[in-house]
Protein backbone atom coordinates (compact mmCIF):
# COMPACT_ATOMS: atom_id res chain seq x y z
CA UNK A 1 0.00 0.00 0.00
CA UNK A 2 1.45 3.36 -1.04
CA UNK A 3 1.18 6.39 1.19
CA UNK A 4 0.34 9.74 -0.32
CA UNK A 5 2.81 12.54 0.34
CA UNK A 6 1.53 15.10 2.84
CA UNK A 7 1.25 17.71 0.09
CA UNK A 8 -1.35 15.56 -1.70
CA UNK A 9 -3.71 15.17 1.22
CA UNK A 10 -7.37 15.24 0.31
CA UNK A 11 -9.36 18.37 1.02
CA UNK A 12 -13.09 18.91 0.85
CA UNK A 13 -14.05 21.68 -1.57
CA UNK A 14 -16.24 24.35 -0.02
CA UNK A 15 -17.68 25.44 -3.37
CA UNK A 16 -19.52 23.40 -5.96
CA UNK A 17 -17.15 22.72 -8.88
CA UNK A 18 -17.84 24.92 -11.90
CA UNK A 19 -17.75 23.52 -15.40
CA UNK A 20 -19.75 24.06 -18.58
CA UNK A 21 -23.24 22.57 -18.39
CA UNK A 22 -25.64 21.19 -20.95
CA UNK A 23 -28.97 22.92 -20.39
CA UNK A 24 -31.12 20.14 -21.91
CA UNK A 25 -30.77 17.13 -24.18
CA UNK A 26 -34.05 16.52 -25.95
CA UNK A 27 -32.80 13.13 -27.14
CA UNK A 28 -32.96 11.92 -23.54
CA UNK A 29 -36.25 11.01 -21.92
CA UNK A 30 -38.07 13.94 -20.39
CA UNK A 31 -41.50 14.93 -19.11
CA UNK A 32 -43.03 17.71 -17.01
CA UNK A 33 -44.40 17.53 -13.48
CA UNK A 34 -46.31 20.13 -11.45
CA UNK A 35 -44.47 21.70 -8.51
CA UNK A 36 -45.39 23.95 -5.64
CA UNK A 37 -42.41 26.26 -5.10
CA UNK A 38 -41.68 28.60 -2.21
CA UNK A 39 -38.79 30.93 -1.54
CA UNK A 40 -36.03 31.09 1.02
CA UNK A 41 -34.23 34.12 2.46
CA UNK A 42 -35.36 37.34 0.72
CA UNK A 43 -37.73 35.18 -1.35
CA UNK A 44 -39.61 33.87 1.71
CA UNK A 45 -42.77 35.69 0.56
CA UNK A 46 -42.72 33.97 -2.86
CA UNK A 47 -44.96 30.99 -3.49
CA UNK A 48 -46.07 29.74 -6.88
CA UNK A 49 -47.10 26.70 -8.88
CA UNK A 50 -45.32 25.78 -12.08
CA UNK A 51 -44.28 22.81 -14.16
CA UNK A 52 -40.72 21.51 -14.10
CA UNK A 53 -39.17 19.48 -16.88
CA UNK A 54 -37.64 16.24 -15.62
CA UNK A 55 -34.75 15.72 -18.04
CA UNK A 56 -32.00 13.14 -17.56
CA UNK A 57 -30.00 14.87 -20.31
CA UNK A 58 -29.78 18.23 -18.52
CA UNK A 59 -26.48 18.88 -16.77
CA UNK A 60 -27.93 20.91 -13.90
CA UNK A 61 -30.98 22.17 -12.05
CA UNK A 62 -32.29 25.34 -13.68
CA UNK A 63 -34.84 28.14 -13.43
CA UNK A 64 -35.41 30.46 -16.38
CA UNK A 65 -33.78 33.79 -15.52
CA UNK A 66 -36.48 35.83 -17.27
CA UNK A 67 -39.20 33.92 -15.36
CA UNK A 68 -37.36 34.64 -12.08
CA UNK A 69 -37.03 38.34 -12.91
CA UNK A 70 -40.67 38.68 -14.00
CA UNK A 71 -41.76 37.16 -10.69
CA UNK A 72 -39.49 39.35 -8.54
CA UNK A 73 -37.40 36.42 -7.36
CA UNK A 74 -34.16 37.65 -5.78
CA UNK A 75 -31.14 36.00 -7.39
CA UNK A 76 -27.62 35.38 -6.14
CA UNK A 77 -24.55 36.28 -8.18
CA UNK A 78 -22.28 33.24 -8.44
CA UNK A 79 -18.53 33.70 -8.02
CA UNK A 80 -17.50 32.13 -11.32
CA UNK A 81 -19.90 32.37 -14.27
CA UNK A 82 -20.67 29.07 -15.99
CA UNK A 83 -20.89 28.58 -19.74
CA UNK A 84 -24.15 26.89 -20.74
CA UNK A 85 -24.52 24.87 -23.92
CA UNK A 86 -27.65 23.85 -25.79
CA UNK A 87 -28.17 20.35 -27.16
CA UNK A 88 -26.80 21.36 -30.57
CA UNK A 89 -23.45 22.20 -28.98
CA UNK A 90 -23.96 25.94 -29.42
CA UNK A 91 -23.51 28.31 -26.48
CA UNK A 92 -26.79 29.24 -24.81
CA UNK A 93 -27.97 32.54 -26.33
CA UNK A 94 -28.33 34.22 -22.94
CA UNK A 95 -24.58 33.96 -22.41
CA UNK A 96 -22.92 32.84 -19.23
CA UNK A 97 -24.88 31.66 -16.20
CA UNK A 98 -24.16 34.35 -13.62
CA UNK A 99 -26.91 33.80 -11.03
CA UNK A 100 -28.54 31.12 -8.95
CA UNK A 101 -31.35 30.94 -6.39
CA UNK A 102 -32.35 28.63 -3.55
CA UNK A 103 -36.01 27.60 -3.60
CA UNK A 104 -38.01 24.94 -1.79
CA UNK A 105 -39.85 22.58 -4.08
CA UNK A 106 -42.74 20.66 -2.60
CA UNK A 107 -43.39 17.24 -4.07
CA UNK A 108 -46.00 15.24 -2.23
CA UNK A 109 -45.16 15.57 1.46
CA UNK A 110 -41.47 16.32 0.83
CA UNK A 111 -39.97 19.83 0.94
CA UNK A 112 -36.65 19.92 -0.86
CA UNK A 113 -34.33 22.95 -0.65
CA UNK A 114 -32.86 23.16 -4.15
CA UNK A 115 -30.21 25.35 -5.75
CA UNK A 116 -31.24 26.45 -9.25
CA UNK A 117 -28.85 28.00 -11.77
CA UNK A 118 -30.54 30.79 -13.76
CA UNK A 119 -29.83 30.69 -17.53
CA UNK A 120 -32.35 31.41 -20.28
CA UNK A 121 -34.49 28.33 -20.84
CA UNK A 122 -36.80 29.44 -23.63
CA UNK A 123 -40.24 27.91 -23.11
CA UNK A 124 -39.31 25.96 -19.95
CA UNK A 125 -39.53 27.62 -16.53
CA UNK A 126 -37.68 25.00 -14.49
CA UNK A 127 -35.61 21.92 -15.24
CA UNK A 128 -34.67 19.20 -12.78
CA UNK A 129 -31.71 17.56 -14.52
CA UNK A 130 -29.34 14.67 -13.95
CA UNK A 131 -27.56 16.10 -10.85
CA UNK A 132 -30.91 16.49 -9.04
CA UNK A 133 -32.11 13.08 -10.26
CA UNK A 134 -28.85 11.49 -9.10
CA UNK A 135 -28.90 13.20 -5.69
CA UNK A 136 -32.47 12.23 -4.82
CA UNK A 137 -32.84 9.12 -7.00
CA UNK A 138 -36.64 9.21 -7.26
CA UNK A 139 -38.52 6.27 -8.74
CA UNK A 140 -39.31 7.22 -12.32
CA UNK A 141 -41.66 5.41 -14.66
CA UNK A 142 -40.67 6.77 -18.06
CA UNK A 143 -43.59 4.96 -19.75
CA UNK A 144 -46.26 6.66 -17.65
CA UNK A 145 -44.18 9.82 -17.14
CA UNK A 146 -44.51 9.73 -13.37
CA UNK A 147 -42.04 10.42 -10.59
CA UNK A 148 -42.40 8.97 -7.08
CA UNK A 149 -40.40 10.63 -4.32
CA UNK A 150 -42.05 8.91 -1.34
CA UNK A 151 -39.03 6.69 -0.75
CA UNK A 152 -36.32 9.36 -1.00
CA UNK A 153 -34.48 10.66 2.03
CA UNK A 154 -33.90 14.41 1.93
CA UNK A 155 -30.45 14.90 3.43
CA UNK A 156 -27.77 17.52 3.08
CA UNK A 157 -24.06 17.88 3.71
CA UNK A 158 -22.25 20.47 5.79
CA UNK A 159 -20.68 21.92 2.61
CA UNK A 160 -24.11 22.30 1.01
CA UNK A 161 -25.54 23.97 4.13
CA UNK A 162 -22.58 26.34 4.26
CA UNK A 163 -22.90 27.23 0.56
CA UNK A 164 -26.66 27.81 1.00
CA UNK A 165 -26.09 30.11 4.00
CA UNK A 166 -23.42 32.14 2.22
CA UNK A 167 -25.45 32.50 -0.97
CA UNK A 168 -28.72 33.37 0.79
CA UNK A 169 -26.90 36.25 2.49
CA UNK A 170 -25.85 37.63 -0.93
CA UNK A 171 -29.32 37.58 -2.52
CA UNK A 172 -30.55 40.59 -4.53
CA UNK A 173 -33.38 41.38 -6.91
CA UNK A 174 -32.07 41.63 -10.48
CA UNK A 175 -34.26 43.65 -12.84
CA UNK A 176 -34.53 42.68 -16.52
Amino acid sequence: MKKRPASMSATIPMIIPISPVLVADTNKKSFSIPLLVSGEGRNADKRFETNALINSGAGGTFIDKKFAQQNGIALIAIEKPIQAFNIDGMKNNTGMIEHCVWLIIQMGKKNISTRFLAPGLGKEKMILGLPWLTQYNPKIDWNTETLNIDSIQVTTTFDRMLLRSIELARMEVITP
